[in-house]
């Protein structure tokens, strides 16, 4: 237990690092997160007993030139943010395998940035976002019968978060996030 707590730390610190490019508006990060898999039914009970790693490598849009104000909408939603991932899951469980997924996710900050000035040092912000998945282990009658949860190799995924970002310097921050993602 003492491991995962740590494990968790370690990657909320030092691999939620997202990288900004100075002249260039767009962002890169790389995550490490931990999670677990919700019983939402009972027959879910003998696979919902995992807490999968998940590693996330994202490429995403700034919207610096919308900070002049050019699109009423942009202003409206606190200059939100286009972001598209890449996500290796490992559920840590012979049953349900690995997942390779694809998404576009879009952040909504909560409060404004402020024209002219720049970011703000620390920022909440939802996202949501939808894409493909690739499955390593299928339902199969004769060989996995117990996987309830994956019937197709290839299937849409779907995810809903909460962010809080601190910015360290102009080009450095740190974000911790608290999301829901369905394969």
């Amino acid at each position: 237990m003492i491991r995962k707590l740590l494990f968790l730390v370690f990657s909320l610190i030092v691999f939620n690092l997202s990288l900004k490019a100075q002249k260039k508006p767009f962002e890169i990060s790389l995550n490490v997160d931990y999670g677990s898999i919700l019983k939402h039914i009972p027959a879910m009970e003998p696979i919902s007993k995992t807490n999968p790693y998940i590693l996330t490598a994202s490429f995403g849009k700034l919207h610096f030139k919308q900070k002049t104000g050019q699109k009423a909408w942009q202003q409206q939603y606190n200059y939100p943010k286009t972001e598209y991932s890449l996500m290796f899951l490992d559920f840590q469980n012979p049953v349900l395998g690995k997942t390779i997924s694809a998404s576009a996710n879009f952040f909504v900050p909560f409060s404004k940035n402020k024209q002219g000035r720049g970011q703000k040092r620390s920022q909440m912000s939802a996202s949501g976002g939808f894409g493909l998945s690739y499955m390593t282990n299928i339902f199969d009658a004769n060989t996995n019968p117990t996987n309830i949860a994956v019937s197709n190799r290839i299937s849409y995924f779907m995810r809903a978060g909460l962010h809080y970002q601190y910015n360290i310097t102009k080009n450095v921050g740190l974000r911790t996030s608290f999301h829901f993602s369905h394969n």
